[in-house]
Formats: C-alpha cells, sequence, structure tokens
C-alpha cells in the first residue's frame, strides 16, 4: 500500500480494515472507499468497458464515476454494477471485477477493441437482422457489460419513511449549509439531505478563503451550526434520486442496520444546492487507466490521503486549474506540468503554479496519450499546430478538468427549463416560486455571492458567475475520432457521434438513442456536454438551439429492495382478511390467496373435490353463506353522480330509479372490458358501486384520475368503503326464509324486494344495507353491516340456519356456480383484447347514443371484425372426463387454433364437466361440433350457449 498523506480529513488510520479484491486483500482504513482504497494499494485497472472491453480506472470519486463498476459482496449480499466511488471499504467485503474472460489482467474479449470499426454506432440495428435478434442475443449478453443478477434471497432491511418539511435543501455543500441555516434560523422546519458520508461538497478537496477565513475552518463552523440546530434534520449518505409534482421529492439514505430507507418528502419549498459535475476533456485515447477528473486527485489526496500517482499532469482550459496544482503540490503530490487550452492567461491566474515551479503549457491541447494498463505518458502540441504531437510528457496521472457543469438532473424532473450560458460553456437552470437552484447548481461559481444571495435573496436569483474569467474548448480538432471518449462505460466515441450526424441523427434524443451516448450509467452527466457541444459543431448550430436530451429519474440507480422496501416474502401487497376470518378458520375453511385478501376457498376436511361439490350442492337445494366482504364497494355521491357513472359505466346509469340495481361493464379508452359488477341507487344523488374484489383500489384510483384530470367540471366525490362494511351473502331456495328469521324493517317478500333491487333499514338493530344479486343464480341477498358486526351476523346465521341445512361456501363453489350459470368473471373469461360485443354486449353498446368511456373505439375496424373471438360455452360428448382452463379450440381433425377454454369445471347440478371459452365467430357457430386440444389429447365438443344451468333466470326469482 501507498504511504498515506497526512492530514487526510476522512479517514482514521487508526482504525484498519481488509477486503478483497478480485481476491486479492486490500489494506484500507475505517473512512476509506472502495475506490481510495484500491488508489492507495496501486490497483490501477478497476473494470473493462462495455463494448470494446478496454481497461478502465477510477475516473472521479463520485455518483458520476464510470471506471469503477464491479460485482460487490457475494452469495446472498451481492450487488451488481456497484460504484466503487460509492461503497465504504468496510471489514471482510469482496468486490469482483466484471465484463471480462477470462481475467480482469488478460481479458481475451479486448480483441472486440481491435475489431472496433465492425461495431460503430447503431450496429445492431444494422446487423442482426437475419435470422433474428435472438440468434445473436446469447453471445451479445455474454459480452456486454452486465454484473451478475443475485440468485439467492436477499437478507438485508429496507423501509420506507413518509415526511414533510417546510424546506428541502438538496446537497449540503457551502451553499446547502448556509441555506440550511438561513431557513432554519427563520424559523422553518428544515431536511438537509447529502449524497456523501460527510458534508462540505466540494470544499473537501478545494480549500479556498472564506471572509478571510480558511474553508476548513469556516466549514467546521457551519457543520457544527447545522448540526446543534434542531431545526434541522440532516440527513447524509442519502440522495435525491426524483423531483416530482407539487414538490415531491424521492430520496434513497443508505446506512448499516437498515441497508436503504426510500424517503418520500414533501415539502414548500425546495432548494437545489447540488452543486456542479467536473466536465473532461475529448482527445485521443482519453480513457486510459490514470486518467481522472481533476477533483477526483485532489479529493484522494484532501479527504483520504492518497496520491494517485507518481508524477502528475494537470490539463484544463480555466483557470481553477492553477490554483488546484498548487494545492496538489502543497498536499504533497509530484505535479510536473499544466497544460491549459487558451492561448491567453492572466499572471493573476498562474500565479499559485509559478511559485510551486510548475512548468506550463498554455495555448497547449492534449492529442494523445501512451500506456497500457496504466497511463505513462500525454502527448501536447501548440493550438493551430499540424497533426501529430509536438511534445510528450511522461506521467503516470492526468488530472483533467473541462470546466463544472451545474447538475441540472433533479431541476429537469421539476421541469424547469434550462439556459445556455457561454461564460460557463454549459445550461443552467432557472428558478421557479417553489424550487430555488444556488450556487453552483445554478452557474453561480462565486461562492461569495452565493452566499449573499442566501442572506439577501436578488429578485432574479439566476445570475451566473463563471468559474474563471474564460472558457476554453473542451474537445481537441485532431487525432482518431474512433478513440476519442464521450461516454467512457458504453464505448461512444466522437466518431459514434459524427456517425449519427452524416445519417441524419441530428435530434438530441435520436443521437442518444442512436449511440446510446449518456444512456449507460453515466446517465450523461459526463458525456452530454461533450457530446452536444459537438453535435452543435457538427450541426452548425448554437448549443442552446440544439438543446439537452430528457433528463428522468432516478438521478442514481435505485434497488428494487429500496422501492419494495418491507413489502416482500408475506408482505409483498397488504394482506387482508375477512372480519368473519376466526369464524371461517372454526369452520375449518382452507384459505387461499386472492389477490391480496386470503379467502376460504372451501370447508372441512377431505376430498377438495367433494366438499367444493358438497357446497354447490347445499347452496342449489337448501342455503348457504358466503363471505362477500372483500367485493368492492364505492360510494359515489354528488349532484353530477349520475352524470358520472353515466360515463364511467357500458350501459345506462341515469335511468336507474332510487332503490335499484343494475349490472354493468367498465371500459377503458380502447373500448376493452376492464372490470363488471352491480351498481345501485340509494337515491337520486347517491350511488353504490360494486367492483371485482381484486379491482377495488385499481378501479377506485381510475374513477379519481377521471375526476381530478379529465372531468373536473362534474360535481362528485368517490369514497372507497370496502373495508367499512362487512357483507354476508345469504343464497339458495331457502335464503328468504333464513334471512325472515331476522327482526327488520325491511319487507323481504319478492313483491316487495323482487332480484336486482337495494333496500337500506335495520337488521336486529343495526345499520343493513341488502342488494338482491346473484353470482349462484339462486335467490341471494348480499347483508351488508358496518364492519364490526360482520362476525356477529355470520354466526347468528349459521345458528338459525342449521334446521334449513345452511353451510358456508367458498370462492371455488361460487366459480363453479357461475360457470354452470355462464357468468362472465373479469380476468378469466377476458382478455386485454376482449370488447362487449365478444362477450354478448354488443347491442347494449349499440342502443347507448349518451358518451362513456371506450364508446369511439368500439368502432374501430378491428373491434368490428366478424372473427373475433367471442364468449361461448362448451359441452363435452364425454363429460365424465376432466377438463382444463387453457385448452385450444380447433375444428375436428384441424390444427389451426380458434380460441381456448377460459373456465372449466365438474358441475354437481349436471353431474358432468362443462366449460365456457372464447372462440373464432363463436356466436355464428352455436351446435358446431369442435375438438377440445388439451395435454396432447383431442376430445370433442359442442358450442354452445353460455348458460349450462337454469337458462331462464326461474331460481332467481323462488
Amino acid at each position: 500500500m501507498r504511504s498515506r498523506l497526512a492530514g487526510a480529513r476522512e479517514i482514521d488510520t487508526g482504525k484498519p480494515v481488509e477486503f478483497t479484491f478480485n481476491g486479492k486483500r486490500i489494506q484500507a482504513f475505517e473512512g476509506d472507499t472502495v475506490a481510495s482504497a484500491l488508489v492507495a494499494n496501486g490497483v490501477t485497472v478497476v473494470s473493462r468497458s462495455f463494448k470494446r472491453h478496454r481497461p478502465r480506472g477510477l475516473f472521479a470519486l463520485n455518483i458520476e464515476d464510470t471506471g469503477g463498476i464491479v460485482q460487490a459482496g457475494k452469495g446472498d449480499k451481492m450487488e451488481p454494477n456497484a460504484r466503487v466511488s460509492r461503497l465504504r471499504a468496510e471489514q471482510g467485503l469482496e468486490i469482483c471485477s466484471q465484463n471480462h474472460w477470462p481475467s480482469l489482467e488478460f481479458d481475451a474479449l479486448r480483441t472486440l477493441d481491435l475489431a472496433s470499426d465492425l461495431f460503430p454506432a447503431g450496429f445492431y440495428n444494422k446487423t442482426f437482422k437475419w435470422p433474428d435478434w435472438h440468434w445473436y442475443e446469447w453471445a451479445v449478453r455474454r459480452t456486454a457489460g452486465f454484473g451478475t443478477a443475485p440468485s439467492l434471497l436477499d437478507p438485508d432491511t429496507y423501509t420506507h419513511r413518509h415526511t414533510n418539511v417546510d424546506v428541502l435543501v438538496c446537497g449540503a455543500g457551502a451553499a446547502g449549509l448556509a441555506a440550511a441555516l438561513a431557513h432554519a434560523n427563520a424559523g422553518r422546519r428544515v431536511m438537509l439531505v447529502e449524497q456523501e458520508a460527510v458534508c462540505g461538497g466540494s470544499l473537501r478537496h478545494s480549500p479556498m478563503t472564506i471572509d478571510t477565513t480558511s474553508s476548513d475552518g469556516w466549514l467546521d463552523e457551519q457543520i457544527q451550526e447545522v448540526t446543534n440546530n434542531s431545526q434541522i434534520e440532516t440527513l447524509v449518505q442519502t440522495t435525491a434520486v426524483g423531483l416530482y409534482d407539487h414538490n415531491y421529492a424521492l430520496l434513497i439514505q443508505r446506512g448499516s442496520r437498515i441497508r436503504e430507507t426510500l424517503i418520500r418528502v414533501r415539502a414548500e419549498e425546495i432548494v437545489l444546492a447540488t452543486g456542479a459535475i467536473e466536465q473532461p476533456l475529448v482527445f485521443e485515447n482519453n480513457d486510459r487507466p490514470g486518467i481522472m477528473l481533476l477533483s477526483t486527485v485532489e479529493g484522494l489526496a484532501r479527504c483520504y490521503g492518497v496520491t494517485a500517482g507518481d508524477n502528475v499532469v494537470v490539463a484544463g482550459n480555466h483557470d481553477q486549474i492553477y490554483t488546484s496544482a498548487a494545492e496538489l503540490v502543497a498536499q504533497g503530490l509530484n505535479v510536473s506540468a499544466i497544460v491549459d487550452s487558451r492561448d491567453d492567461v492572466s499572471e493573476e491566474a498562474t500565479a499559485p503554479a509559478r511559485a510551486q515551479n510548475i512548468l506550463i503549457y498554455s495555448g497547449h491541447m492534449l492529442r494523445n496519450t501512451k500506456g497500457s494498463k496504466r497511463l505513462s505518458a500525454v502527448g501536447v502540441a501548440p493550438n493551430g499546430s499540424p497533426k501529430g504531437v509536438n511534445i510528450l510528457l511522461e506521467c503516470d496521472v492526468l488530472a483533467m478538468s473541462g470546466g463544472f457543469a451545474p447538475s441540472v438532473h433533479l431541476a429537469c424532473h421539476a421541469k424547469i427549463p434550462l439556459d445556455y450560458h457561454d461564460s460557463i460553456a454549459a445550461f443552467a437552470p432557472q428558478k421557479t416560486a417553489t424550487i430555488r437552484p444556488i450556487g453552483a447548481a445554478a452557474g453561480d461559481f462565486d461562492l461569495s455571492h452565493t452566499l449573499s444571495l442566501i442572506v439577501q435573496p436578488s429578485q432574479n436569483g439566476n445570475d451566473v458567475h463563471p468559474f474563471s474569467t474564460s472558457m476554453g474548448p473542451r474537445i481537441t480538432p485532431h487525432g482518431d475520432k474512433r478513440n476519442q471518449w464521450v461516454d467512457w462505460l458504453h464505448d461512444v466515441t466522437m466518431s459514434d457521434l459524427e456517425l449519427a450526424v452524416r445519417e441524419n441523427y441530428r435530434s438530441v434524443e435520436h443521437l442518444k438513442r442512436y449511440t446510446t451516448n449518456g444512456m449507460s450509467i453515466d446517465q450523461g452527466k459526463t458525456s452530454n456536454l461533450n457530446a452536444l457541444t459537438h453535435l452543435a459543431a457538427l450541426s452548425e448550430r448554437a448549443i442552446a438551439d440544439v438543446g439537452t436530451t430528457t433528463y428522468r429519474p432516478p438521478y442514481a440507480p435505485v434497488t428494487l429492495g429500496a422501492i419494495a422496501g418491507g413489502h416482500n416474502g408475506e408482505f409483498y401487497g397488504p394482506l387482508q382478511r375477512s372480519p368473519m376470518h376466526q369464524q371461517h378458520a372454526s369452520l375449518g375453511a382452507v384459505f387461499e390467496h386472492y389477490g391480496s385478501w386470503l379467502r376460504p376457498a372451501y370447508y372441512g376436511t377431505g376430498e377438495e373435490f367433494d366438499l367444493i361439490n358438497a357446497e354447490v350442492t347445499a347452496v342449489r337445494n337448501h342455503v348457504g353463506l358466503f363471505d362477500g366482504s372483500p367485493l368492492g364497494k364505492l360510494e359515489v355521491r354528488g349532484p353530477d353522480a349520475a352524470e358520472f357513472l353515466q360515463r364511467i359505466y357500458l350501459n345506462n346509469a341515469q335511468s336507474l330509479k332510487p332503490g335499484n340495481a343494475r349490472y354493468g361493464l367498465m371500459l377503458n379508452e380502447n373500448g376493452i372490458i376492464i372490470d363488471d359488477g352491480v351498481f345501485a341507487r340509494i337515491s337520486d344523488e347517491h350511488f353504490l358501486v360494486s367492483t371485482t374484489s381484486g379491482n377495488a383500489a385499481r378501479i377506485y384510483n381510475w374513477m379519481e384520475e377521471w375526476l381530478q384530470c379529465e372531468w373536473v367540471d362534474l360535481n362528485v366525490t368517490v369514497t372507497n368503503v370496502t373495508t367499512g362494511w362487512a357483507n354476508v351473502t345469504v343464497a339458495g331456495p331457502k335464503a328468504r326464509g333464513l334471512l325472515s328469521s331476522f327482526d327488520t324493517d325491511i319487507d323481504l317478500s319478492l313483491e316487495a324486494f323482487p332480484h336486482q333491487t337495494f333496500r337500506t333499514g335495520t337488521f336486529e338493530g343495526i345499520p343493513v344495507r341488502i342488494l338482491r344479486a346473484s353470482f349462484s343464480g339462486e335467490v341471494s341477498f348480499e347483508v351488508n353491516v358496518p364492519l364490526k358486526y360482520g362476525p356477529a351476523l355470520w354466526e347468528e346465521a349459521m345458528r338459525r340456519g342449521a334446521d334449513m341445512g345452511v353451510k358456508p361456501y367458498g370462492v371455488e363453489a361460487v366459480m363453479v356456480m357461475r360457470i354452470e350459470k355462464g357468468y362472465l368473471h373479469i380476468g378469466s373469461d377476458t382478455d386485454g383484447t376482449s370488447t362487449p360485443d365478444d362477450v354478448g354486449w354488443g347491442h347494449v353498446a349499440a342502443k347507448k347514443k349518451a358518451h362513456f368511456i371506450g364508446k369511439r373505439s368500439l368502432s374501430r375496424p378491428n373491434n368490428t371484425r366478424t372473427d373475433r373471438h367471442q364468449f361461448v360455452g362448451l359441452v363435452l360428448e364425454d363429460g365424465a372426463l376432466p377438463l382444463h382452463s387453457g385448452g385450444h379450440l380447433t375444428a375436428v381433425g384441424g390444427t389451426q387454433s380458434g380460441g381456448y377454454v377460459t373456465s372449466a369445471a365438474y358441475s354437481p347440478t349436471l353431474d358432468r364437466y362443462i366449460g365456457l371459452g372464447l372462440l373464432k365467430s363463436g356466436r355464428d357457430r352455436l351446435g358446431e361440433q369442435i375438438e377440445i386440444v388439451d395435454g396432447g389429447t383431442r376430445r370433442e365438443a359442442t358450442v354452445v350457449e353460455p348458460v349450462h344451468v337454469d337458462p331462464q333466470g326461474e331460481r332467481l326469482n323462488g
């Protein structure tokens, strides 16, 4: 390990740690990142590039690093495509490089670099046409830079947090610290977030004087004040990964006991103090290990006490490179030369470097580099000189800086416009009423000016103060463009950009997708600005006119664990139980998951087949109890409630009279069936809408979207009351008799309470809503009582029905009875293409003249085809043999599938297997003999109407 420099700010040399890199032991100290430790141990090559497998070393110390992409951990604690700059050095950590074969040091796939002319931009679109992409896919995926996805369950803990604050400050550099204090001292609740492990931003590695005080002292004082201020919550190792509408921010906080916390923040005001991203220079072979951003070399020295190399050359295009080079020498590094692309540089700017006797090449540009797995020399030449290297400077580190571009990603998430500023040669965001970029994030590189604005905010707040008096070019006009890198990870070079423009990809979005520039892990942080600059030059446009690509969340990679939080395993979705769960358990219910609900599938012990059939028989001949509590229940209220449902449902809602109910279908904008259910009119302005149990939340959100985004003029409220009411469905020939034994003010007679009506009243003194609807085909009463009364009602109904042969029945019995009746089950008997006419409701849609969602789409040519799959019943010639869903329907002796079985069951009522299906032109083929291909067997069947039992519906009114 290299000897450490004295005065490192962020490591504790008294606490050594050890981890491994490709099996080699790496010595480090507490506070080190894996990146700083690898450099300290002389590791130069960390990974290989995505396409050409060129060696890659550390490039940056922050989230913008594109060189150190590795596999972290092993077994159940493995993270692919991790950045060494973001990993803390921990005892026992195992790091492996990726994207090479057979080893990092000797990668046989480096031969792709030699054949790079065969893989220009867009080559995959032109090459992988014959015979098809999948013929090549296996080879491409094995050579491209993907890590290995974990195959074991992740043992780490993740969680979510919701909070709100007055002010969210993103970034804890000098500007962020000052802004947090200013707002806190004004009595506002502040959340200050910083993606690094410590606060300080660029002052950590680039010291300066602030009000005659050293930045180190000023920074320590500010951090102490922030820590002691009770109005400020400071979160380090926390990245703001996305900004959304209404000042809603998404943060990812990394920790030890809890690996990651996803924090949802709502703030009245957001301050973007995210700083700026140092930009690289573009020249031939600018990707060798040892070529880093200048801030990387500074950070390694000041923060971690690590010398990046023995001989450093600094190159750039602005004044700050001279101060930084001098500071590196003061830290103990050997800086042999400075290369500045500008012809005119003031003596004041170069003074710090001249004081350290550093050789200065102003008016020179980098032309090329030498070296294999480590940089050995850089070639420079005076501006305007003929092609070719004139001066060779030996070095093992090139610290380059092409200036700084404001970190605009979060601002762009919030759709804040960007302005291009020639003075900084970069884009900077505007400010809005509630989102304020400050400091370098706003293009203001004058810290004194930034701090003055925080104390006394200006009216415009968008002043741009350049980092130096002038900016030189970042891109050399000389050299082989095939080896001038713009996107280091995806191997995008200047020649790729030029090829894209020649092929007329002049839009920045087209250029990005054609070349893959900025689509890799960099996400445009270090690649975008140079690409835009070159595109502007090639297309003879101003950079401002070229614009930028679209920056979308997340700003940094987000693990699936953080997104899931605690919602994994049994907690993947909220597990819902009926209020009568214990009563079902005591009756021997066998529970299964139906969506998010744990519901009785059937009751008792023994053969499932016999138990389900017994439940069906009890309902058909006597009376049964079913727990319908999970069915969706949405209350729709308001003067425009009827008009709203008129648009939501395929069938008519306005004509429905209070006290009546109607079955209806809901469609999406494409005319596709998305849900069904019964809606009842309680009063002129009050409806109760039922949905399928799995769709309650979805349909509620869907309705809210229409009301809030499209039909904002309608005076309607929708309330999801699904879990507020318990539902005991009493069904069977003796259902009315059982309910009549209860004390109720509702007339239960057939004349007063026919099928498809709705009544409210009291039941044994408690509020009750009763709906006469049936999914079994029998007389049925859906008795809804407030949630807490559900268990008592269930137990009392079971007790009173004992003499009538009452039996509880589960979801499986319901499915059998609805197949017997030919009732539609959305998602089973429909798919993502099913329209109303496909299920026999075309005439209903045609009669309705009023507008409803999906109406226009029903007239599309594809939706009016006569050979569409239509809903039919299926009767087997041999009904004694089982029938399964999914079997294909063909003509007798045919080989072409004309549809499939959607639902099938044994019918105890008919003593045979029956089915439902979707068949091409099915309604025109009633009575036709077809074959069902199921599991390798062919069975004859007859196409019939979907209703197998009681086609006239007489049992509904018994």
